[in-house]
């Protein structure tokens, strides 16, 4: 029996190349390599948004045991401590903090891209300070357009821009107030989430026929040409082969000072408006220009943003330079003014006019007589009179002296020596409406028995706060022990009305009181 056969399958055994997995999902950001790029702080807030949890929860969970791994157990209670939402908009410019903000998110990720969802790569030709707003701002149309078209929300970068003011597509100004609840949002909050206000959790599209008037003409214009340079400079990032260099700009006002102005520095400072030292320090190298500057530069000189950051020097046209040459010249001319005629002094009336003034109450000033008589200066009255001088001034300063002694005393008489708690120096100060300082020249006994109750009260309030403090240490601690639980502070964290006080002191001796009396040390 002839049996036939055939060829057996050969399988491979060896093991696949499985790609490495992400901490957190992979999440791909929004317009890379367009001026719609979206910000850094907007990709971690749609982050968390696909995780299904706060913004503030994840950078808790996540990023917070990476950076202040001592503060792992405490994340939540640390959470603005670590993360300053004020400062916020730093994690999408060019310093320290949007350096590590970049190089965690991209780790938990897997996502390479991250830093050009911020300015990291300029960070050697742009001053940092002067570039993003403090607080959110967005237009309100893009949103509403966005969810009616089913596309994802996000925060593009460039909404973030001091000097950007409208948005390109709808020429309508940028919000920076929620419409539901007044407030302005930080870039990064516990509730953050694109399209929805992180106070109040009210979405902020609006439709346009509900928006304000456009702006003027030339403010589009302006705006306008400066999104479009911004765009153009958020675009070219990813495609810059290396980060431009600090010499750069030196190299670059120097080129364009040659061309306009042959090497004279305070012609070129004037013509871009700009003053002489400042441009000296950006041609010798020791600053670089913030973005307010480098767009007033480019602007005058019709040259565009990313060109004199990237060192591309443009040849100005003659038409630029002469009209640029013939502005600055127009500029130096000043009209001359008349000289006046200088009148005679009749120092009999000036004379009789002091000896009045001797004799008036309330006392006027030397520098009052010099302007009822018409004179440009009081040097003139001290020369011919001076022992009149002196005396009209030693009435006058008793005088103010004396009055502003009595106005501080009748402000003092209203302050409420039974009030509880008491305030301090520098509110009744501030009551009253002059210095503690001033204060205390008046009436130091007053002030002194101010301070001692304001000081005998802060004393007081501690002690009572301390011992609060280890009541409810104490009575969380056996609480938990009842409970067959370990006291900890993560734990003890849940039962204190105030979280935070468990990073206190007093806290922290009452917990470890507390686990030598049940022998648990």
């Amino acid at each position: 029996m002839n049996l036939k056969l055939e060829p057996l399958e050969i399988y491979d055994l060896s093991l696949p190349n499985i790609p490495k997995r992400s901490r957190l999902y992979n999440l791909e950001p929004i317009g890379i390599s367009t001026s719609n790029v979206e910000s850094l702080t907007g990709y971690i807030a749609r982050l968390a948004q696909t995780h299904c949890i706060p913004t503030g929860q994840l950078i808790c969970r996540e990023l917070i045991p990476i950076l202040k791994p001592e503060y792992a157990s405490n994340a939540i209670d640390v959470y603005k401590t670590v993360v300053s939402e004020h400062e916020s908009r730093a994690y999408n410019c060019t310093g320290l903090m949007a350096s590590k903000f970049v190089n965690q998110f991209q780790t938990l990720t897997g996502c390479n891209q991250l830093q050009f969802l911020t300015l990291l790569i300029f960070t050697e030709v742009l001053y940092p300070k002067d570039l993003f707003r403090s607080f959110k701002a967005w237009c309100p149309v893009c949103y509403q357009q966005w969810q009616m078209t089913g596309q994802v929300l996000f925060e593009p970068l460039i909404w973030s821009f001091k000097q950007v003011t409208i948005c390109q597509h709808h020429l309508q100004s940028l919000q920076t107030n929620c419409p539901h609840c007044q407030k302005s949002m930080y870039f990064i909050e516990w509730n953050s989430r694109p399209g929805y206000c992180s106070k109040c959790g009210e979405w902020l599209g609006t439709p346009l026929a509900l928006e304000s008037q456009e702006p003027p003409l030339h403010e589009i214009e302006w705006q306008l040409w400066v999104i479009n340079n911004i765009g153009k400079l958020i675009a070219t990032a990813p495609n810059l082969s290396s980060a431009p260099k600090r010499e750069i700009i030196a190299r670059s006002i120097i080129d364009y000072m040659n061309q306009l102005t042959s090497g004279n520095q305070a012609a070129f400072a004037q013509i871009c408006g700009i003053s002489t030292g400042g441009l000296g320090k950006l041609r010798t190298g020791k600053s670089i220009p913030t973005l307010t500057i480098a767009l007033q530069i480019c602007s005058c000189l019709k040259i565009e943003l990313i060109d004199l950051l990237n060192g591309q020097i443009i040849s100005l046209s003659n038409d630029i330079i002469a009209t640029l040459l013939a502005s600055y010249q127009q500029s130096k001319i000043v009209p001359t003014k008349e000289k006046s005629i200088r009148q005679p002094l009749d120092s009999g009336k000036i004379k009789q006019e002091l000896l009045k003034a001797l004799k008036e109450y309330p006392p006027k000033s030397v520098t009052e007589i010099r302007k009822r008589l018409g004179l440009k200066s009081k040097s003139i009255l001290y020369d011919c009179f001076s022992d009149i001088c002196r005396q009209i001034s030693s009435n006058y300063i008793l005088y103010r002296k004396q009055d502003k002694h009595q106005q501080i005393e009748n402000a003092f008489s209203q302050v409420n020596q039974d009030e509880y708690p008491p305030p301090s120096l520098t509110e009744v100060a501030k009551r009253i409406g002059i210095g503690a300082r001033a204060l205390y020249e008046h009436f130091p006994e007053k002030c002194y028995e101010i301070a001692a109750k304001y000081t005998n009260y802060k004393h007081e309030s501690g002690l009572q706060r301390q011992e609060e403090v280890r009541q409810q240490v104490r009575f969380a601690a056996l609480q938990l022990h009842n409970q067959g639980m370990r006291p900890t502070a993560a734990k003890i964290n849940k039962f204190l009305n105030n979280p935070g006080r468990m990073l206190d002191k007093t806290a922290q001796t009452t917990l470890s009181e507390i686990l030598h009396e049940l022998g648990y040390k």
